[in-house]
């Protein structure tokens, strides 16, 4: 019969006639004046129903089974009642349980039927108000007899009905029958009829069948056609490798609606579109949560809001976006789908929806919560595998009603909305407000040599020179003179650009010009020790010349601005550039080029390791093989060492004294701002279309509004509370078998750049987070930079964050820290400890004896200040290691962060200098001072001397005229006599 007969009818309504025949009237009656939807062409729903359909004289039981082989859908009517009479007409022949038999046989063996099931509930009295009371017999139905009825020998009475109660049903208020006809009429619509439209009786009375197209491969389907393998579309963006519509590597049954069924690349593509503006969405409700073990950010995410009417393809629909990793669950929502949601889940209050968990345990979930029978929001909740609490927010939404407009918008909006605000990590706070609770070195240590902070001056310009011939016109005037080394040939230049002056009548040309160095020093000063000093240092050989206060020749001589022979006219001038080039091979003292690569450096490299300016002697020659000239001054330049920025925190420097450099290390900090702040942002902007973050989880907000950036002159990197909170958990795995209070782990990889072989660094930097176990947070952060010359190790107390900054909204006692501000860090001789000796220290604390000597540090700018020591007793704070009192602090503190330091201050820069030193420097400078007068009363004489000298010869024999090493009329530079008395 199946075969030959077609649909006649869209659905047939079974009921008990002695329990629901008024209710199945109604229905009926307003279901055949609804329309398909979807259809062109008006197709009002004809239903079977017995009143109007069976015929008189013809049997009973062969027109109900024509009517279900004719319907497309079963729609029968439970209610409570209607299970007790089936209870009472157990065993015996009941219509019924054989309709619902007959259709749950065709459903099974033919697909040729759906069924819904309308769950009726009942009207019950409350308060003297009539109160609609869901379906709940579904216990009952478990109650049934399990045995045939005498009509069918398929299914037992017990399996009937629970079969009916497997589908997903409507609940039905029999009070108001609109809102459950509308989602029947939806479901009939877009679930059962494109099913059976093909098998439609009368093909004519409904014109031809509407094309659909997939959302799955973009091509055009009749769904009478629709069959697997029909539709051929690749899993996601390079699945399988093709991107060709050749080469698919799925296929299945066409679709027209987006879905969550399996994974298909347009499903991406359709979830990008909406959320590629932020113009198409209001999110009301946002959650996500790191995972600090593995320190990966947002791992799972939970978001719902509306799409906003711009967006025409799902406007006016309700999104519930998750993310597990890559695993992504995104659907959209009208009002009739979660009307149609709401009726046919069994809880009143709440519904599952979605749940998807990561291979971690890490997991995102939502619930639809349901108030009055209707979804009124939703939950959202996520937690990794680290996380103390879930991320919860719960939102309440709200649709427009008939005589409202929502500004002009007919999707959901926002009603409400609240977060959990729970413990995420456990941080736990401190009793003490002091800035520096675990007396750690305020001031950074340094150990190595810094670079010296040189009285900066012009060079003395126009020195009288040595020899000045009798009777020329020509005169030297410089101009301009600066100094450069070019770190790739290791060559010293001295520039100079000179004016020449004629006073004589007659013009002349420049055709020769030599030059001479030394170091502006006193004779005899040993100014340079360098190790290979050996070959002829006379004059340039190849290998560089080391000067003295001697003058030595230099042959490397360059005419920039002109070409010899330069003229020079009749009572004019000339301009020239001369630049005289020194090789300082000598002056490296090792083959390390670090540093030195690139553009050149803006001073002479022989000034910066002698520490002695350099005097260059110009002799220039005209045609008439006459001879003048003039000295050039090249002093100890500015270094323009680079300065912290005025918004860094916290900063130190290490020095590059080999080539003069400086690295500055600053930390610029955003302080984390308090959870009640968040929630007041939150609760005043509500409906604020702006928005902003509001939506987004205020304790996941708080925690990453702690920015840490760690600041070089090459690079900025930040960090935030969850990298703080991976360290943690570090030290928490490296010291488990063992209960110590303190670890430390290097996190140097998230401060610096790594991009460079350790041995072609100019400056090395490391930096490590100082961890309280205890309280489970990092308290410091210890920063370690290194070059040739020098190290410096400095220490940044970390502010507190996370859950310690808001213990009275999670709950959590704070740690009493009384006694914290007495810890001491030790000062003795030693050397500074390797980052492997620095782990190990943390790992084994050593012991402490009862009564020790312990100096105590405090620090300037420079280094520590070393005080008188004192004894300090500490028998009774050594104690066993559990959760922290205020006792208990400061000898751990000893025991396991001391020795750190300890070692690390043993060769720093001692800042003060103590009363020995200081008697010595009084003295030394006594005697600086008289040599200084006695210098200066020799000056004159030095000056007629060199005259005399002059008047008797010149210096062309052997250039060693090693009494005329100063010239007239000028003295030492204060450098060059600081210099004589250098303390070692």
């Amino acid at each position: 019969m199946e075969e030959q007969l077609g649909k006649q009818y869209h659905i047939f309504v079974s009921y008990r006639v002695s329990t629901d025949a008024d209710l199945a009237e109604r229905i009926v009656d307003k279901l055949q004046g609804l329309l398909i939807q979807g259809e062109k062409k008006d197709i009002r729903i004809k239903c079977y129903f017995d009143k109007q359909d069976l015929k008189a004289g013809i049997d009973f039981t062969k027109q109900f089974l024509e009517g279900l082989h004719t319907s497309c859908l079963f729609l029968p009517l439970i209610s409570e009642a209607c299970l007790e009479t089936i209870f009472a007409q157990a065993g015996g022949d009941d219509n019924v349980i054989k309709e619902w038999n007959t259709a749950l046989r065709q459903h099974n063996t033919y697909d040729s039927l759906d069924m819904i099931p309308l769950l009726v509930g009942s009207t019950v009295k409350l308060d003297r108000s009539n109160v609609y009371k869901k379906f709940n017999g579904f216990g009952r139905a478990y109650q049934l007899p399990d045995i045939h009825p005498p009509s069918s020998s398929d299914f037992t009475i017990k399996e009937t009905v629970l079969a009916f109660f497997k589908l997903q049903g409507i609940f039905v208020d029999p009070a108001d029958v609109v809102p459950s006809l509308a989602l029947i009429q939806n479901r009939f619509s877009t679930e059962v009829w494109p099913k059976f439209r093909g098998k439609w009786a009368n093909q004519h009375e409904i014109g031809p069948e509407p094309q659909l197209k997939c959302v799955q491969c973009n091509n055009m389907y009749l769904d009478s056609e629709n069959a697997d393998g029909m539709c051929r579309f690749h899993v996601r963006g390079g699945c399988c490798g093709y991107e060709d519509e050749d080469n698919f590597c799925r296929s299945g049954k066409h679709a027209s609606v987006h879905h969550t069924l399996y994974s298909y690349t347009n499903y991406y593509v359709w979830r990008y579109s909406i959320f590629q503006y932020s113009s198409h969405t209001k999110t009301f409700g946002y959650v996500s949560a790191d995972d600090w073990e593995s320190n990966e950010e947002s791992v799972v995410t939970a978001s719902c809001g509306a799409i906003l009417e711009e967006f025409a393809a799902d406007s006016d629909k309700l999104f519930v976006d998750l993310g597990c990793g890559d695993n992504v669950w995104f659907q959209v929502y009208s009002k009739s789908q979660l009307a149609s949601i709401a009726a046919s889940v069994q809880n009143d209050k709440e519904s599952l929806l979605v749940s998807r968990t990561g291979p971690s345990g890490e997991y995102t979930k939502a619930t639809w919560l349901i108030e009055n029978s209707e979804i009124s929001g939703a939950r959202l909740e996520v937690s990794s595998k680290t996380s103390l609490n879930p991320s919860i927010v719960t939102v309440h939404f709200e649709w427009p009603t008939a005589n409202s407009e929502f500004d002009k918008k007919n999707g959901p909006a926002l009603k409400s909305r609240q977060f959990a605000s729970s413990p995420q990590f456990g941080e736990l706070p401190i009793s003490t407000r002091s800035e520096n609770p675990y007396s750690l070195p305020s001031r950074p240590l340094f150990k190595g040599n810094r670079i010296q902070e040189f009285i900066n001056r012009p060079g003395d310009a126009n020195l009288a020179r040595w020899a000045v011939p009798a009777k020329t016109p020509l005169r030297l005037n410089v101009i301009e003179s600066f100094p450069y080394h070019d770190p790739n040939t290791r060559v010293d230049w001295f520039n100079s650009k000179v004016s020449i002056l004629n006073s004589s009548a007659l013009p002349t040309s420049i055709v020769a010009v030599r030059a001479f160095a030394r170091l502006r020093t006193p004779p005899g000063d040993v100014t340079l020790k360098f190790p290979d000093n050996s070959g002829d240092d006379s004059s340039v050989g190849g290998s560089g010349i080391i000067l003295s206060h001697i003058w030595k020749p230099v042959s490397n001589v360059v005419i920039n601005s002109a070409k010899l022979p330069t003229q020079v006219g009749a009572l004019g001038s000339a301009d020239l550039g001369i630049s005289v080039g020194i090789e300082a091979d000598k002056y490296y003292e090792v083959d390390d080029a670090r540093g030195m690569h690139g553009w050149r450096k803006p001073f002479s490299w022989i000034v910066l390791q002698s520490g002695f300016p350099v005097v260059v002697d110009l002799e220039l020659e005209d045609i008439h093989g006459r001879i003048f000239g003039g000295l050039v001054e090249f002093p100890i330049t500015n270094f323009n060492l680079p300065n912290p920025n005025a918004d860094a925190v916290f900063h130190y420097s290490v020095d590059d004294t080999f080539c003069a450099d400086r690295e500055i290390v600053q930390l610029v900090v955003e302080p984390q701002v308090s959870l009640a702040s968040v929630q007041a942002e939150i609760s005043e902007s509500v409906v604020d279309d702006s928005q902003g973050d509001i939506y987004k989880d205020p304790m996941f907000r708080r925690d990453h509004s702690l920015q840490i950036k760690v600041k070089t002159l090459s690079a900025t990197h930040s960090f935030n509370v969850s990298v703080l909170r991976h360290f943690v958990l570090l030290a928490e795995t490296a010291t488990q078998k063992e209960k110590k209070r303190f670890g430390m782990v290097d996190m140097s990889k998230f401060c610096f750049d790594r991009r460079l072989e350790r041995a072609e660094e100019q400056f090395h930097h490391e930096a490590a987070a100082i961890v309280d176990l205890t309280r489970r947070i990092v308290v410091a952060i210890r920063f370690k930079s290194e070059s040739r010359t020098s190290c410096t190790i400095a220490y940044f107390p970390i502010p507190e964050y996370g859950d310690a900054v808001d213990a009275d909204i999670a709950g959590v006692a704070e740690i009493s820290a009384a006694g914290l501000d007495f810890a001491d860090w030790e000062a003795e001789e030693g050397s500074f400890v390797s980052s492997a000796e620095v782990s190990k220290s943390v790992q084994a604390a050593h012991p402490i004896p009862d009564r020790t000597r312990v100096s105590t540090a405090a620090a300037d700018a420079d280094g520590p200040v070393l005080q008188e020591s004192k004894a300090v007793d500490i028998s009774e704070l050594v104690a066993a290691l559990r959760p922290v009192i205020a006792e208990e602090l400061r000898p751990v503190i000893r025991e396991e962060l001391r020795p750190i330091i300890e070692k690390e201050l043993r060769e720093s820069i001692r800042a003060e200098i103590d009363a020995s030193v200081k008697a010595s420097f009084k003295e030394t400078m006594v005697g600086l001072l008289a040599e200084m007068k006695k210098l200066d009363e020799e000056r004159g004489v030095v000056a007629d001397n060199v005259d005399h000298e002059i008047s008797s010869g010149n210096r062309s024999e052997e250039y060693k005229p090693q009494q005329h090493s100063h010239s007239r009329g000028k003295s030492l530079s204060i450098s060059s006599v600081f210099a004589r008395f250098k303390w070692q």
